[in-house]
């Protein structure tokens, strides 16, 4: 009875009693070829694992008072924000703590001290250290609002213009272009040094709120598990899902940076002037980590 056999590589059998000539030994080369150029998975052990790194940031009600702004911090390094009466802001290290985050309304150098409302970005870091090569395979950004079918809702970011002003190429009603993502490793020579990260990934430009998520309805009676109770209505809010693949060489400082504007206050939008309060932020990155023996 016919049954396939459990050679792989190549059909051709070089063993007494068969003849050995060019042609066959040709193809059974060509077959070797062949199959190591384009080796199948199951012919390797499994090297690498994902992992993946969880975060996310629960902002106070809106309509309570403020005390900080933790985790965001804002992207001009200034004395006032690090220590009272730390000296010149010449002083520290790094004058921006990132690279290529500029948008439309914002001057990136703008200072005023004392007025927490002046207009700025902010920024949150996680930083993460690769001992061995790593791959970064995706990174989900979630910016949840609460649903409009609820009766007081606090997180309600829009991301429109709202007026009366607006930055330089856009109107009322117009859809923000202003959150950045980026991913930088730090340079060996100095990782302190801002200036000398190499950027990997950045996402900017585009439309925030043409990312979201899906609206299907959730139960208005919530879950036994949870107390209060889910008020009910779809979900609202932004995903940006970034694929990546970016390999990663060892001894890495890898940092993720979420960039959010901060308009002076008559440039109205759904970011409003404290945007870190108007929107729970949750993301995931998945790296994929080889094996250790």
């Amino acid at each position: 009875m016919w049954s396939a056999h459990p050679r792989v590589i190549t059909d051709e059998q070089f063993t007494d009693g068969t003849t050995i000539d060019g042609s066959r030994l040709q193809k059974a080369l060509k077959d070797m070829e062949t199959r190591f150029n384009n080796i199948p998975r199951g012919d390797l052990s499994t090297q690498w694992l994902p992992t993946q790194f969880i975060a996310g940031w629960s902002p106070q009600r809106p309509d309570l008072p403020r005390y900080h702004t933790w985790p965001w911090h804002r992207s001009l390094n200034f004395e006032q924000d690090i220590l009272i009466d730390a000296g010149d802001i010449d002083n520290v290290t790094n004058r921006h703590r990132e690279k290529g985050y500029r948008v439309p309304g914002i001057d990136p150098d703008f200072i005023e001290p004392g007025l927490q409302l002046a207009e700025t970005q902010l920024i949150w870091d996680q930083t993460f250290f690769f001992s061995d090569p790593v791959i970064l395979v995706d990174w989900t950004l979630f910016l949840i609002t609460d649903s409009t079918q609820v009766l007081n809702r606090y997180y309600t970011n829009d991301w429109t213009f709202t007026g009366p002003d607006t930055p330089d190429g856009f109107s009322i009603g117009d859809l923000t272009k202003d959150l950045i993502l980026n991913i930088s490793v730090d340079s060996d020579l100095d990782r302190e040094d801002r200036s000398l990260a190499d950027i990997v990934v950045k996402r900017s430009k585009f439309t925030v709120a043409l990312q979201t998520v899906s609206q299907i309805d959730w139960p208005a009676a919530g879950w036994p598990d949870m107390s209060t109770p889910y008020p009910g209505g779809p979900p609202h809010g932004i995903v940006v899902t970034m694929p990546l693949y970016v390999p990663i060489h060892q001894r890495s400082r890898v940092r993720m940076s979420i960039v959010i504007p901060r308009y002076r206050p008559l440039v109205g939008s759904g970011w409003t002037v404290n945007p870190y309060t108007n929107q729970v932020v949750n993301n995931c990155l998945t790296v994929l980590e080889p094996l250790s023996v």
